[in-house]
């Protein structure tokens, strides 16, 4: 498996990652705000698209449900509502 970085430097950015996280599943004890780091973290777990793909077209059958464990960084927040 390949790691994979994405800045968002801007809304245009930050849509394009969004576009890419439909199916993440996040739960709540998985996300925290670091006040002292201004710092936003969140742990996704992504549905693994292209093990899907890729287990489909090696003629495998039966149903995959892959997900790996990613993460969701963002820096200079002041504020988190909650917390």
């Amino acid at each position: 498996m390949s790691f994979l970085k994405l800045l968002a430097l801007d809304i245009d950015d930050l849509e394009f990652i969004s576009a890419h996280l439909p199916d993440a599943v996040v739960e709540i004890k998985d996300i925290d705000w670091l006040p002292d780091e201004k710092r936003f973290i969140a742990a996704l777990h992504l549905f693994a698209w292209e093990e899907e793909v890729n287990k489909a077209l090696a003629g495998r059958r039966g149903h995959i449900c892959e997900r790996h464990l990613s993460a969701l960084q963002f820096d200079c927040i002041l504020a988190a509502f909650g917390y």
